[in-house]
């Protein structure tokens, strides 16, 4: 799927995608037709996992 795609099943932005993307916390495979990245099942979750930890904790650190 593409980043865009990926970005709305993780609940993230497009730019985020690319930041975790550029960090390698997700490796994307690059299409080999059209040269864009090319996110799996694997990726979105990772990406919804790291989300949802990060809301995490910016939620518990703004409640102390």
């Amino acid at each position: 799927m593409n980043i865009g795609e990926a970005a709305a099943a993780a609940g993230l932005t497009v730019k985020t995608v690319r930041y975790y993307s550029n960090i390698e916390l997700v490796r994307p495979k690059k299409s080999t037709i059209s040269g864009y990245r090319d996110y799996s099942d694997d990726d979105v979750a990772k990406l919804k996992f790291v989300g949802t930890a990060r809301r995490f904790s910016l939620a518990t650190s703004s409640s102390l």
